[in-house]
């Protein structure tokens, strides 16, 4: 019996398959491509925090042996033990008070700037909002000199009070900039049904705006943090006293200038681990936070 020429060629039917196949493989490959620039890229950003935690526990001949050994032959906590030995503590506690009062004086500077901004209308808001922005364009080098000069002459030089007074001004405009962008996102009938009830404006900013805006506080909060810890160049500036250092700017000077007690690797690296922990605590703590505040406000505003 003779077949249907349909049906013994299915040349439609194949094409059709063939395309999905092929569909299917290049799903495949594209994917695999990611797989393995992601994990190429892990490996190239977390090889060098992998290297300095190994090499703080090991013991002085290992980390200065040659050729350079990668693991240690067991576990050695001296390194820590002689890096606060010495001044870190201190320079520990210079660096958690300027941190903790530039948080509490930055957030509620850069908030209250913020609110008057994008919530009341006042002559003269489109101007100086334009003026604050620009100086985002201002490079922090041009600055310094003529900061320089004024400190000296306030007699702050070797002293906090450059960390911590110039922050009491809302810290910058890009903290201004994103708490309004946030700001913007939260409904303004919630303010004016406040307002019909009687509450002031600074009561509207306490009770209605700011329990809303959490998340974006949280992460000015974090930064704010994450840029006094990890601060070198200003300290570097503006201080001269040992007692005075903070923590970058300690490690600094008992690396290259401290002598003796610095000279070994493992003990640079077990500082480094001390200097980076903390941030990254910080950051897995509240990473949640951190993306819901930037992405609300960059969806929203």
């Amino acid at each position: 019996m003779a077949m249907n020429s349909r049906t013994q060629f299915p040349i439609g039917g194949a094409d059709r398959t063939g395309g999905a196949n092929r569909k299917k493989t290049r799903k495949k490959v594209v994917f695999s491509i990611k797989i393995l620039t992601l994990s190429a890229l892990t490996l190239y950003f977390v090889f060098p925090v992998a290297f300095m935690l190994l090499r703080s526990v090991m013991t002085e001949a290992e980390a200065s042996s040659v050729p350079v050994a990668f693991f240690p032959q067991g576990f050695n906590y001296q390194s820590y033990v002689k890096i606060f030995r010495e001044d870190y503590w201190l320079y520990t506690l210079n660096t958690l008070k300027i941190a903790l009062i530039n948080i509490v004086t930055m957030v509620f500077t850069a908030s209250l700037s913020a609110y008057g901004f994008a919530r009341i209308k006042f002559k003269g808001r489109g101007p100086l909002f334009a003026v604050m922005l620009a100086t985002l364009m201002l490079p922090a080098a041009v600055s310094q000199i003529p900061l320089y000069v004024l400190y000296a002459r306030f007699g702050w030089i070797d002293t906090h009070y450059p960390f911590i007074i110039p922050k009491m001004f809302g810290g910058g405009a890009i903290n201004i900039f994103l708490i309004i962008q946030f700001m913007r996102s939260v409904p303004k009938e919630l303010d004016e049904a406040a307002e019909i009830d009687g509450a002031g404006v600074f009561r509207r900013y306490v009770q209605i705006t700011m329990p809303l805006c959490v998340p974006i506080l949280i992460y000015i909060t974090v930064n704010i943090f994450n840029g006094a810890w990890g601060d070198f160049n200003t300290p570097k500036v503006f201080l001269q006293t040992k007692s005075k250092f903070t923590l970058a700017m300690g490690i600094y000077y008992q690396s290259f200038l401290g002598g003796y007690q610095m000279a070994f690797s493992n003990l640079r690296m077990a500082a480094g681990v001390f200097m980076t922990v903390i941030p990254a605590i910080l950051f897995f703590v509240f990473q949640k936070r951190l993306v819901e505040g930037i992405n609300i406000g960059a969806v929203k505003g």
